[in-house]
């Protein structure tokens, strides 16, 4: 065509100039969704929902999210906007979900709090072999957050919800770290009427979903930094309603 031989006619460097630009437009617009691990993330039901009265079924560290992070700290998000969230493919999940995944802005009828973390970080995560679909990233988070067991390693340490009993980030992060292998990264709020109280906790896990050890990245991030780290002593509020 016309246009074709307009474009051989110019000068060679002219050519290689745009072959350049347009390599350069394809590799600076391209996404990189790839990442190396997995940050489990759960709270607190007693702190996250402190001053609600909460489902009698909703006692324990909840899930927060089960987020892909490379080992530089940084992350991928909304990978995948040709597969939105789909209540439907994990309607058997629900009743587990609104249990151990729960909303604590939306309530039991709300799936938004699920939607988000889908969009954000499981679209990001299909890459996995075990995590290939919005049902099998849900289900396998459900099924890591119970093997891990988080409350129950804490129970049986003698550490237990209470209002006058104050604990310390060492007892915590022992018990866990005995259990696991693996220290957990705990954070603590300043809850009004009660004082500092425990909130939400971190571990790393491989992409088999195992406890692993936290790249030193995790450590440096400007977003873990800015959280609050538990100092002192402070509590784990029993949760309301229950």
């Amino acid at each position: 065509s016309v246009h074709i031989q307009r474009i051989l006619h110019r000068p060679p460097d002219m050519i290689k100039s745009l072959l350049l630009i347009t390599l350069c437009l394809s590799a600076c617009f391209a996404q990189d969704y790839s990442w190396d691990y997995l940050l489990y993330v759960v709270r607190w039901a007693g702190s996250a929902g402190y001053g609600q009265s909460l489902p009698s079924n909703v006692n324990s560290w909840t899930l927060h999210g089960m987020w892909p992070t490379r080992n530089d700290g940084s992350w991928p998000s909304n990978c995948n906007d040709s597969y939105p969230f789909n209540p439907s493919e994990i309607s058997s999940l629900i009743p587990v979900l609104q249990s151990v995944w729960y909303d604590y802005q939306g309530g039991d009828g709300s799936t938004g709090f699920w939607e988000h973390e889908w969009d954000k970080h499981g679209t990001c995560a299909l890459t996995d072999p075990l995590l290939t679909s919005e049902y099998n990233f849900f289900s396998s988070a459900i099924k890591t957050h119970n093997t891990l067991g988080i409350t129950n390693i804490l129970n049986q340490a003698g550490i237990t919800p209470s209002s006058s009993t104050t604990y310390s980030a060492s007892q915590i992060v022992s018990a866990v770290q005995s259990a696991l292998g693996y220290a957990p990264s705990l954070f603590c709020d300043n809850i009004s009427g009660l004082g500092t109280a425990a909130f939400r906790m971190e571990l790393c896990l491989n992409q088999q979903l195992q406890p692993q050890q936290c790249p030193s990245s995790y450590y440096r991030n400007a977003k873990r930094q800015s959280l609050h780290a538990c100092q002192n002593t402070f509590y784990i509020p029993p949760v309301n309603g229950n």
